[in-house]
């Protein structure tokens, strides 16, 4: 593995990592947002985001 896929990688890695850190945050945390939709949408997101991630490092030989 060259220097920019080892670049790469750890950048892709951190991505998942933090979404999946910001999905149990979201999800352990008794709350009512004051803009549920917004809230929504940025949980749908970190958790599209994990999984988009997750993705890539499986189709290039990466697991996490």
């Amino acid at each position: 593995m060259d220097e920019n896929q080892e670049e790469l990688l750890g950048i892709i890695e951190g991505l998942v990592n933090w979404m999946e850190a910001l999905h149990t945050l979201i999800n352990d945390t008794d709350c009512n947002p004051d803009d549920a939709d917004t809230f929504d949408e940025i949980l749908l997101c970190s958790i599209l985001q994990q999984r988009q991630g997750e993705i890539i490092l499986k189709k290039y030989g990466f697991n996490k």
